[in-house]
């Protein structure tokens, strides 16, 4: 049985729209809607803001006098309105942003971390798409954290609303590595002589650096499996630079060569046996499957054909030999 104070309630509203739709309104409404937003990119919901307040504030920010209208289209809607920022397209209708408001569709940042690049860039290439979009807000020191290594995440393409949202995305990437990390290590060939995943990260991103194309990743990382099961030096170009410069963004050159080979840095694999104390950059999922899943191999050596390729050798001589008909 329907209660006396819902069909008063009924009969106000009825009477509500009937008297609006005498006034002739629902025409204006709709000239309302289809009009184009003349405002800047984008238009912030604050927490707890309802339809009143939205549609003060659009009217406000455009001096558009009839949006007050568009509170009898939606006054009576029950919509869980998500605060957040939304984003205003060119060409953009009211009634197209009200549709993403009460749909929740948040305006989303893109974030790309590319394979081979390091922490630090990765982390002021966040901070970049930050400043130049006007978010209102500093990264979380949980967030830092996650930059604070070259292999604690994926490199993939994120995106993301807020801060939180940030925050939680790159946890739960984290969390999504270490599951992968976990099932591809009781995968791992008993030849292979990876102590630990730690392990298992440094040399994925070396090979990282070293391959070129797809296809070579795992004889790439065969030849270091080699080097390491017989107890010698690895021998990376990539490390050298790493060690020396923090990143890529330079190469060694011939007249920096041999002092930097002559160094004692701990990534200088020309020197120190065994692998560098941690990765050198964002190895990617193949790179990580590479040294995961691969044997040592005959081939020790290998040398870059200019191309991309390399040619792969099993001796010293070989490889002599390759290097010299480059």
């Amino acid at each position: 049985m329907q209660s006396i104070g819902s069909k008063v309630i009924v009969r106000r509203l009825l009477f509500f729209l009937t008297f609006i739709s005498l006034l002739g309104l629902p025409a204006s409404i709709r000239v309302v809607e289809i009009q184009e937003i003349q405002t800047e990119d984008f238009f912030v919901i604050e927490k707890g803001q309802g339809i009143n307040a939205i549609i003060d504030n659009l009217k406000n920010q455009n001096n558009n006098k009839f949006l007050p209208l568009l509170k009898v289209k939606f006054l009576f809607e029950s919509k869980n309105i998500i605060p957040g920022r939304y984003e205003i397209k060119p060409g953009m209708t009211y009634i197209e942003l009200f549709e993403d408001i009460f749909e929740g569709n948040l305006q989303q940042f893109r974030f790309t971390i590319i394979e081979g690049t390091v922490a630090k860039d990765a982390l002021s290439k966040l901070e970049e798409i930050i400043k130049n979009n006007n978010l209102n807000f500093q990264i979380s020191s949980k967030t830092k954290e996650i930059f604070s290594n070259e292999s604690l995440i994926l490199p993939d393409t994120y995106f993301f609303t807020d801060r939180k949202q940030l925050e939680r995305l790159m946890i739960n990437q984290q969390i999504r590595l270490n599951n992968i990390l976990k099932r591809l290590w009781k995968e791992k060939p008993k030849e292979n002589p990876l102590k630990n995943i730690n392990e298992a990260l440094v040399l994925a991103s070396i090979v990282e650096r070293e391959a070129a194309v797809e296809w070579e990743r795992e004889q790439i990382a065969s030849v270091f499996l080699s080097r390491i099961r017989d107890g010698w030096r690895l021998d990376a170009d990539p490390t050298l630079i790493y060690g020396y410069y923090g990143d890529f963004s330079k190469k060694i050159t011939k007249d920096n060569l041999k002092a930097v080979k002559g160094d004692n840095n701990p990534f200088n694999t020309y020197k120190v046996k065994g692998l560098p104390p941690r990765p050198i950059c964002y190895p990617s999922l193949s790179s990580i499957e590479a040294v995961i899943m691969s044997s040592p191999g005959e081939y020790f050596f290998f040398v870059a054909k200019g191309d991309g390729t390399h040619v792969f050798s099993k001796t010293l001589d070989e490889h002599n030999i390759a290097v010299n008909n480059r």
